[in-house]
């Protein structure tokens, strides 16, 4: 269960989360802005602001405190990071010129880290950093304890977590998930191949980074064929009108389009075949909810394990019968944590009860309650669990 605790404030714009706890799989529940998407938000800017270089710059105003479990260490780390105006609000110098205006960065004022209850490394309000008790020399205040020491055996840990912490694909490409495939498929055979040659093992493939999904998918074709086989049947399951699924070049897949299009010779795409259908669909002529859900099954195939994957309106661009198959295939993905949101009544009462978030919001304050702490859910009561629910007096008043 990697993140088990996590609070946040935002004083910028005056949003407060409440310390919330996560379980390995949690749906975050409530009406229509209580700050749901905002929580999934705030956990990306701890990343990039831990993770990434001059990360102060994705966390202007914030603070928060975050709990980890990575292994048998409890990992907290808790940070300040000042307030800065944008560029676009900064002050000219006096001289007036456009091209002086002047920009200075948020930077952290504050942080702790402990490990299993001991002090690693902390940063105070003058810039001095303390690691394991000995005073260093003041480092860069736009980077975080986190970067700075990533390559230290006690920080590592946390620092390569954090990067794992992740949007999924479907989100990141917006509703339309079409666009996921129509806007990476444009990439070289040759270049793929060469970089498959380099993966011998599927855990090599699962910690690939900021390579296309279509990419990793075509060497999850060639290179693990086993496991892609059973990836792509238990699609044909799901939607029983598809007999075949393949990634291939265009000209194998569509040659005689592509002899007018030349253009395209050489690059890779995803097909699918249905029955009684000579012809492949290409992936930006693929539905929506076919295609995210193919995207969803590539995508938790090939993440490495202890991935935090978020998922903003898990529902999106997907019909019902889509998503019974999607709603068991992250359940039982138990190697990662799962943290979404979700209108949909189809999805709140096929996910176990148990799992679920109560987001309330009391002017910008929220606070999360799990589903197990509320009385009135805890019954034996045969009525569905939705509909208990929307009868919350929490639900129906959960913005104040």
């Amino acid at each position: 269960m990697p993140i088990l605790s996590f609070s946040f404030n935002e004083r910028v714009y005056g949003w407060k989360l409440n310390k919330v706890t996560f379980q390995d799989f949690n749906l975050l529940v409530g009406l229509s802005g209580v700050g749901k998407s905002n929580i999934l938000r705030s956990l990306l800017i701890i990343r990039r602001a831990g993770a990434e270089p001059a990360g102060s710059i994705y966390a202007n105003g914030c603070d928060w405190t975050v709990n980890i479990q990575i292994g048998e260490d409890l990992y907290e780390w808790s940070a300040t990071v000042s307030v800065s105006a944008s560029t676009a609000f900064s002050i000219p110098a006096q001289n007036g010129s456009k091209d002086d205006w002047t920009y200075d960065p948020p930077l952290f004022i504050q942080e702790r880290l402990f490990r299993n209850g001991l002090e690693i490394v902390s940063r105070d309000e003058s810039g001095m950093i303390r690691y394991r008790e000995n005073a260093l020399p003041k480092y860069r205040g736009t980077d975080s304890i986190i970067s700075l020491f990533s390559e230290e055996e006690t920080v590592s840990p946390l620092y390569q977590f954090l990067s794992k912490i992740t949007f999924s694909e479907s989100v990141n490409y917006g509703s339309a998930a079409n666009e996921v495939f129509s806007t990476i498929e444009l990439f070289p055979l040759p270049k793929v191949e060469e970089i498959s040659g380099h993966f011998t093992s599927i855990e090599q493939l699962r910690e690939l980074r900021s390579v296309p999904l279509l990419v990793k998918a075509y060497i999850l074709q060639k290179n693990f064929p086993q496991i892609d086989r059973k990836l792509k049947e238990e699609y044909c399951e799901m939607f029983g009108t598809v007999s075949e699924i393949r990634i291939g070049t265009f000209e194998e897949m569509m040659p005689r389009a592509i002899s007018a299009n030349t253009s395209l010779n050489g690059y890779i795409t995803l097909g699918i075949k249905e029955k009684g259908v000579d012809e492949w669909i290409l992936g930006h002529l693929i539905s929506n909810g076919m295609l995210r859900v193919l995207i969803y099954l590539f995508e938790l195939e090939m993440l490495p394990a202890d991935t935090v994957l978020l998922i903003d309106e898990f529902e999106d661009g997907l019909g019902v019968n889509c998503l019974s198959g999607v709603t068991d295939i992250l359940l039982r993905h138990i190697d990662k944590q799962f943290i979404l949101t979700s209108h949909h009544p189809y999805v709140i009462n096929n996910i176990p009860w148990r799992y679920w978030k109560l987001v309330t919001r009391h002017g910008s304050e929220v606070t999360v309650k799990d589903a197990t702490s509320i009385p009135a859910l805890n019954t034996a009561s045969s009525l569905e669990k939705f509909t208990q629910l929307l009868n919350l007096e929490e639900y129906e008043e959960a913005i104040q």
